[in-house]
């Protein structure tokens, strides 16, 4: 019984895209009908899975426990403030919103079994699933001729990957695909079968996290996109991802392969270079946040080689504060609009603080903590890192970090410039109430963390 009640919160997921889509079956809903049965959906299910916490159809497939539990809610809580602020862009160019409603409730479903599963197979069904989601997003998003190269050059690198981990899995067969069998069955293989099977289900997880040299796909895709698919590709999944990433290293990886912590630091170095320096060639914002982005999964990339131990907490706390600011970050991008269009140049925003001064405050809040600003959250986390490394003496890896961090400094200045010192060129459409709303909250509660740091444990 515990075990069925364990899935309610999967099921009412079932259960919304089931309505979204009699809802376009049976015709008449507006596009606001679609979003509310979507974020309605999305609270149920956090409810189900907060009152009903057994492990879902037994713990060798999908175990839920306490850390498994507050990703998911976190993950929710991101979906429903990014769906909240997408419906002004539906409604505005008066688009169809159906098929964009059930790709996020199918997204929220893949993410959910993909931080909770031990079983390899449902992990890289749900990854595929979360490619195909991905591909799907840009689709819907293309409108020049530069989204739809993007859109098929993704595409193929993604079936390509996870070809590769479909050979992975085939070379292990299902008595292997338990995560915790995985290792001790690999160990038998030979030379060449334990290459496939390593390279396949790494090279995957590179790829699907934009870790360098595999990061090409997200700033190129997330620059052009429009603005609630660029949302998606920065937010929604990388948590549930990470989660994913740490438990196969721990459980599979580091025990079948023990100096792939090298590769880790090779990755990790490729990432906060090309993180800081993407970052500085850009213009567009959401390229320069890409940027950061990568930057900042090139640093948990090097906490996992430096401290494999304790990077299933300490890079779980330092991914959701990243988080947390980005969903600050993005919702201040919702109010850079002019006549119904989402600006992202730098050209485009200036003097956008002489017009929406809270607005421009809290994004200079939310960058200062994205560089790890003192007392800030983003600083809880760049210290760890630092410190982690002094612990262990890297030194070396210290000083290309806060390298890389100086060097991304600047591309933060021209931010700063354009928000609060460039002249205004263009008037900018009223900030909708919702997103006061949600700056206000995500503020405070990033306020809290700096007034009662002992609440960054419930990270």
């Amino acid at each position: 019984m515990e075990e069925v009640l364990g899935i309610l919160g999967m099921v009412s997921l079932m259960v919304g895209m089931v309505a979204v889509s009699i809802q376009r079956i049976w015709g008449g809903f507006s596009t606001k009908d679609y979003f509310l049965t979507a974020r309605a959906t999305v609270i149920v299910s956090v409810a189900c899975s907060l009152l009903f916490k057994g492990d879902a159809l037994g713990v060798s497939y999908l175990a839920t426990n306490s850390q498994t539990l507050w990703i998911y809610v976190f993950t929710s809580g991101i979906v429903y403030i990014w769906l909240s602020l997408s419906l002004k862009w539906f409604v505005t160019k008066d688009l169809p919103s159906c098929l964009f409603c059930f790709l996020a409730l199918v997204g929220l479903l893949s993410c959910r079994v993909l931080s909770s599963t031990e079983n390899l197979m449902i992990m890289f069904a749900s990854l595929a699933v979360l490619m195909l989601i991905n591909f799907l997003f840009l689709y819907l998003s293309q409108q020049t001729e530069e989204l739809h190269n993007i859109s098929s050059r993704y595409g193929l690198s993604a079936l390509l990957f996870i070809m590769l981990a479909g050979a992975a899995l085939y070379i292990l067969s299902p008595a292997g695909w338990n995560l915790a069998r995985a290792a001790e069955i690999s160990s038998g293989f030979g030379l060449l079968e334990s290459y496939v099977v390593i390279a396949g289900f790494l090279f995957v997880f590179i790829f699907a996290l934009a870790v360098a040299p595999l990061h090409f796909w997200f700033a190129d895709a997330t620059a052009p996109a429009v603005l609630p698919v660029a949302a998606y590709f920065s937010l929604v999944p990388v948590l549930p991802l990470w989660t994913a990433f740490i438990k196969l290293h721990h459980q599979f990886l580091q025990p079948l392969m023990h100096n792939i912590d090298d590769l880790y630091i090779l990755f990790g170095i490729l990432s906060i270079l090309a993180g800081a320096i993407g970052a500085n060639t850009s213009r567009n914002l959401r390229r320069i946040f890409a940027g950061s982005g990568i930057f900042h999964f090139g640093v948990m990339m090097l906490a996992l080689a430096v401290l494999p131990d304790e990077a299933l907490f300490s890079g779980a706390k330092y991914i959701q504060i990243y988080l947390l600011t980005m969903t600050g970050i993005y919702t201040v991008f919702y109010s850079f609009k002019s006549r119904g269009d989402y600006l992202y140049n730098l050209n485009m925003v200036g003097g956008f603080a002489k017009v929406r001064p809270f607005v421009a405050g809290t994004m200079l809040f939310f960058m200062a903590s994205l560089v790890g600003l003192a007392p800030l959250p983003g600083f809880y986390g760049i210290w760890s890192a630092l410190k982690s490394f002094a612990d262990v003496r890297c030194y070396g890896l210290m000083a290309a970090m806060l390298g890389c961090l100086m060097f991304l400094i600047p591309a933060f200045l021209q931010v700063v410039r354009a928000v609060c010192f460039s002249p205004r060129k263009d008037n900018f459409d009223r900030t909708e109430n919702n997103i006061y709303v949600y700056l206000v909250l995500i503020t405070a509660f990033m306020l809290l963390l700096i007034c009662q740091p002992r609440f960054l444990h419930i990270l």
